[in-house]
């Protein structure tokens, strides 16, 4: 096959609408998992296994409370691994995860009594300012 400039541009042009799209996908990558990554935690109501794989396949490894603080490192499916706030590595199904973080416990409001004042002789009380 000769190359003639116009064999070269026609070459050229279909490289670059290859390369385009390929560069396009390389750089949606990062963005991708920085936006898997972040704090969820796990739902309430629930007590969700940590596996040492993707899958019910693989053992488990521990049980995560509800409200366990956990940082997605990659996802698989419906599956992600996570990283717990002592360094374990370990593999969740994603659906007993959320974003929102647990409210805190509220305390039991603790019945208040009125209080009592002292009433003070006239002559013991101290001046106003």
């Amino acid at each position: 096959m000769k190359f003639t400039p116009k064999t070269f541009a026609a070459l050229a042009l279909s490289a670059l609408m290859v390369a385009a799209p390929v560069a396009s996908f390389a750089q949606s990558q990062p963005q991708q998992q920085q936006q898997a990554q972040g704090q969820y935690y796990v739902k309430p109501g629930v007590t969700l296994n940590g596996r040492s794989g993707p899958g019910t396949g693989y053992g488990k490894v521990s049980a995560l409370k509800a409200g366990t603080q956990l940082q997605i490192v990659k996802k698989q499916g419906e599956w992600a691994q996570v990283k717990t706030d002592g360094g374990t590595l370990l593999w969740v199904f994603l659906s007993y995860l959320t974003q929102t973080a647990p409210q805190a416990q509220k305390a039991a409001p603790q019945a208040s009594k009125p209080a009592q004042q002292k009433t003070q002789q006239p002559s013991q009380q101290q001046p106003r300012p």
